[in-house]
């Protein structure tokens, strides 16, 4: 928030954000890990990348 508009995000406020999301995607994710199950075909990826200097990972399943 601070680089892209210019002020601060609290953590608390980034955790809020974060529960409200999630809990409204629970339907959606139920969906895609019921059609990746029934899939005769997944593929499974894990990406690095670097945040703030410090290894992190992408995982993927499609």
């Amino acid at each position: 928030m601070k680089e892209l508009f210019g002020c601060a995000i609290s953590a608390g406020t980034l955790a809020t954000a974060v529960r409200r999301c999630a809990t409204g995607l629970v339907e959606t994710e139920l969906k895609i890990k019921k059609g990746l199950r029934r899939s005769p075909i997944i593929h499974a990826d894990e990406t690095g990348l670097r945040v703030k200097g410090k290894l992190a990972y992408v995982h993927v399943a499609s």
